[in-house]
Order: C-alpha cells, then sequence, then structure tokens
C-alpha cells in the first residue's frame, strides 16, 4: 500500500463546540481542521462524514491491496470497513 499521504493524518474526530453550541469541529491531533455550522441532524452527519475521511481513504487502499492478492482475510476487511462505515454514520450494522 501507498505511505504517501499529503493530508493531515488522522484520527479527525467531529466535536461539539462547547462555547459555540451550533458549530461542530473536525479536530485531529494536530489540532481543528474544520467546522460545520449549524444544530441539524444532516450538519452533524455531515461532521461524521468529515471526520471519517482518513479512515475511509485508508479502508479503500486497504481493500484494493488485499483484492490484489490471493488468499486475503475478506471477514477482517468486512469487520473494519463495517467499524468504519459506523463512524461515518454513527450507525452500528
Amino acid at each position: 500500500m501507498s505511505s504517501s499521504i499529503k493530508h493531515t493524518r488522522g484520527p479527525w474526530e467531529a466535536v461539539h463546540c462547547i462555547n459555540r453550541p451550533h458549530t461542530i469541529q473536525i479536530e485531529s491531533p494536530e489540532g481543528i481542521l474544520a467546522e460545520v455550522f449549524g444544530s441539524s441532524g444532516e450538519n452533524a452527519a455531515n461532521a461524521r462524514l468529515i471526520a471519517a475521511a482518513p479512515d475511509l481513504l485508508y479502508m479503500l487502499r486497504w481493500l484494493a491491496y488485499n483484492a490484489e492478492r490471493s488468499g486475503a482475510d475478506m471477514g477482517l476487511a468486512l469487520d473494519v470497513a463495517k467499524d468504519t462505515i459506523a463512524k461515518a454514520t454513527g450507525e452500528n450494522l
């Protein structure tokens, strides 16, 4: 798999801003990356999806790499994919 990462490393997390109740910040260990304004369910879902971006990219790369290899453990891939989807959507599968 390619290890050339050009974006801010994860994990990223969607965090409700304490001093601004209608703002959700996307944070990384390096600081705030973005803000989503508004308190609707749709905005919260957008923030979760943005926060899951590094995990989604990693998962796609991992699946592509392992799909090319014979005997890849697709059971593990399915578990990791479900965890990543749950992070992005806020729902357990």
